[in-house]
């Protein structure tokens, strides 16, 4: 038989004890829970407790007519504070074939998001599709990191609405200012800040920068946590293609962005026409 043991001090029982009882016998397919109220909780030493008996019968009420489940008073009954640990040994001598199974919300709170986590990494390996060979990058693949300062002049905003041609000589001329005659090859060092964030991106413009030395910048990317993900497609459209994995991300691990974001250009922007040759490294700052 396989046994759930689900020990708290129930003062007083709630529908969170309740449901959280009800998940563990469906998703632990159990066969029956045993409900193990504390005589007094060793960690909750020289608090004001209610009374052993009450909380039992509260037990009772709440759990004694819901099909598998049993209250014991296998602690109320020794009369001290003694850990789980010897209560499950205890349980463990009266029903030596059963198979136990601890229950705890905060523990099985975090293996559900393990789980969780382990089967969004799965996913975002299984929609990797080539590695970009210049940068030894895989695409769709995020990381977490911490990232050193760096120094960055940056142009004047950028309206999306402007002629494509527009917005490359707006680009051109930062650029130019930036790098020697064949700067235009340096496009690891180049890319987009959008002020945005993820999760709401409708973008009316953005800002061009390249990366410059500390002496000579208007921009400080500063050092921090960022999340960071690199797709096979143009600037305009990194983001949207990366959203859903980004949230999800985000979603599981409990983490918050900045309303920036910033897009490197892992491939030659300035050179080709063709998008298939476009890789971006999208970054965004956890706060």
């Amino acid at each position: 038989m396989k046994t759930g043991i689900y020990g708290g001090s129930f003062d007083p029982v709630h529908n969170g004890h309740i449901n959280a009882a009800k998940n563990f016998m469906e998703e632990l397919s159990l066969d029956r829970i045993i409900v193990v109220p504390a005589y007094c909780s060793p960690f909750k030493k020289g608090l004001a407790v209610t009374p052993s008996q009450h909380r039992l019968n509260m037990c009772n009420i709440a759990f004694g007519s819901m099909p598998g489940f049993e209250v014991s008073d296998i602690e109320i009954k020794r009369e001290d504070e003694g850990f789980m640990s010897d209560t499950v040994a205890e349980i463990r001598a009266q029903n030596p074939d059963d198979t136990l199974s601890l229950l705890n919300k905060q523990l099985h709170k975090l293996t559900k998001q393990i789980e969780l986590t382990t089967k969004l990494c799965d996913n975002i390996k299984s929609k990797i599709n080539t590695i970009n060979i210049y940068n030894d990058c895989k695409l769709n693949e995020i990381t977490l990191s911490y990232r050193e300062e760096e120094y960055f002049l940056v142009s004047e905003e950028i309206l999306l609405s402007l002629p494509q041609k527009d917005r490359f000589l707006a680009a051109a001329t930062l650029l130019n200012s930036a790098v020697d005659k064949n700067g235009l090859k340096e496009y690891n060092l180049s890319g987009f800040i959008f002020n945005d964030t993820i999760t709401d991106f409708s973008p009316e413009s953005y800002k061009v920068f390249c990366k410059t030395n500390k002496s000579n910048h208007n921009y400080v990317k500063p050092y921090g946590l960022y999340l960071q993900i690199c797709v096979n497609t143009n600037f305009a459209d990194a983001v949207n293609t990366a959203k859903p994995l980004l949230i999800n991300f985000c979603k599981v691990l409990n983490l918050k962005t900045n309303n920036i974001i910033y897009i490197k250009t892992l491939r030659n922007y300035w050179s080709t026409d063709s998008h298939d040759n476009f890789i971006s490294k999208i970054e965004v700052p956890v706060l």
